[in-house]
């Protein structure tokens, strides 16, 4: 999922058109909509696995863990970002971006200059509002109580114009998931879907599925619900392949952290079709995975601080 994160920002990025003139630009924009599978697909797999084993009176000590897991990173990197853009800018003879503290504040707070790790402030919003989840969400009624919030936050995300960084953007993948974590944790233990053939079935689907919306707009409602149902394939695709722990998994995180600080060192590497866009993508992807292994080795404290404990 990492690896498809990194692909959002690394790949050459194209607006839908209504007519394609080359299998290269319909590729391209496939691929751009396969990738956007992997931010729902994290924000339902954190959802679920926080409230695997959570318990009411464990949440402070639970949102101190996320500060240092969360929210640590989120500010480190941040402020990596306005040093690495600014400083670059600086060297060049060119303005600064950041004129004054208040700019400097709001740009840090925002992660102005690593936009990709928004994901972390979002996440530890949904963090702060657990407890109220974990009340709505157990006893008899919680199915229906999850059915009927999933809803109303889908009907308000088609009504209005929610940014794709605020947490109500993301409930209706969030509140499904948080259920399944509080009246269903052995869920994923077992086999989803017994029939083998219908495995291959729903694999087949979610390859497919993005090539239903390579016209779409980014920000219609067919595209939106979408991002919605993907996280739902992409774990009953879970049954069918055997994933073995790796010693490069534990990195990830960190990509996930420098990826966009890389691009930034790599602006001169254009991208303007499929071809290049993937050996970009790749590039970036190694890159990060061998300064996290490199950082770790190096550096174990700091490593920890900037990987926020994992």
């Amino acid at each position: 999922m990492t690896f498809l994160v990194v692909g959002i920002h690394a790949s050459y990025k194209i607006q839908p058109i209504e007519d394609y003139n080359s299998i290269d630009a319909i590729l391209n924009r496939y691929v751009n909509v396969l990738c956007d599978m992997a931010v729902p697909t994290f924000f339902s797999i954190s959802a679920y696995l926080f409230f695997l084993k959570f318990k009411i009176y464990d949440y402070v000590k639970k949102l101190r863990g996320r500060v240092k897991s969360l929210l640590i990173p989120y500010i480190i990197f941040s402020i990596l970002g306005l040093l690495l853009i600014n400083g670059k800018l600086l060297s060049k003879g060119e303005p600064m971006r950041v004129h004054d503290i208040w700019s400097i504040l709001t740009s840090l707070l925002w992660a102005d200059f690593n936009p990709p790790i928004w994901y972390l402030l979002t996440l530890f919003s949904f963090v702060v509002i657990t407890p109220i989840l974990y009340f709505l969400l157990r006893g008899k009624m919680a199915i229906y109580s999850m059915l009927l919030l999933t809803a109303i936050s889908y009907a308000v995300n088609i009504c209005f114009d929610i940014s794709y960084s605020n947490l109500a953007f993301w409930l209706p993948v969030l509140i499904p998931f948080s259920y399944l974590g509080i009246n269903h944790k052995n869920i994923f233990n077992g086999t989803l879907i017994e029939n083998r053939r219908m495995r291959y079935f729903v694999l087949a689907l979610t390859i497919f599925l993005p090539l239903l919306f390579v016209s779409s707009n980014e920000y219609s409602d067919a595209y939106y619900t979408y991002r919605i149902l993907s996280p739902f394939l992409v774990l009953l695709c879970s049954d069918i392949f055997d994933f073995k722990p790796s010693k490069w998994a534990k990195f990830t995180f960190f990509v996930y952290l420098s990826h966009s600080l890389m691009l930034v060192l790599l602006e001169h590497f254009t991208v303007s079709n499929l071809g290049e866009g993937l050996l970009k993508w790749c590039s970036v992807f190694l890159l990060c995975l061998l300064l996290s292994g490199g950082v770790k080795k190096i550096f174990p404290k700091i490593y920890g601080i900037l990987n926020g404990g994992r």
